[in-house]
Parts: C-alpha cells; structure tokens; sequence
C-alpha cells in the first residue's frame, strides 16, 4: 500500500500489509512517528523521492514478501510495547492524584 496521507499506512500496517507513506510537505511533523516505529524505510519525502527510489523498496517487498511481513510484525511490536507503556502511564497518573 502506498500513501500521501499518513493515517492510511498506519491502518495498513495494522492489518499485516506492508506499506509505504509519502509524506507532503504540508503535512507537518506527522511523519516522525514512521521513524520512530522503526518504518523509516518505508517513509518517503515527496519532494525528496522520485520513481526509481519508490521501485527499489516496492521491489523488495515483492521479491520476499515474507521478509516484509516480518518487518512489519517487528513494526508493530513496537507500536503494542509503547501503547502498553503510555497506558501504564496514564494509569499511574490517574491512581496518583
């Protein structure tokens, strides 16, 4: 799957697919998240990236798809630990006061 929007990739990514965002320089800092979940292989500036860069990752994942989906299994284990530890967070805050 390949986006402009950043929320559609996310919902991929979820649902096991790997997926590409290209952000837009519009579209502020929403693009860090792509880095910090580890998927900054997968993110792409658009005024940065032009066709053969694009095909050179989308034919990896064609290649070995299998590799691509453990990408992005270890993609979003890194989403579930930090949703787990910003829950924990808000827990203990919330027990605090």
């Amino acid at each position: 799957m390949i986006g402009v929007e950043c929320h559609s990739p996310l919902i991929a990514l979820h649902h096991g697919t790997p997926t590409f965002y290209v952000r837009q320089p519009t579209d502020t800092c929403k693009g860090q998240m792509y880095r910090d979940i580890g998927a900054d292989d997968w993110f792409f500036e658009v005024d940065e990236t032009g066709g053969a860069q694009l095909w050179s990752r989308l034919e990896a994942i064609h290649k070995d798809p299998a590799a691509a989906r453990a990408k992005v299994k270890s993609i979003m284990a890194t989403v579930e630990a930090r949703q787990k530890r910003m829950v924990k967070a808000v827990r203990e805050t919330v027990r605090a006061s």
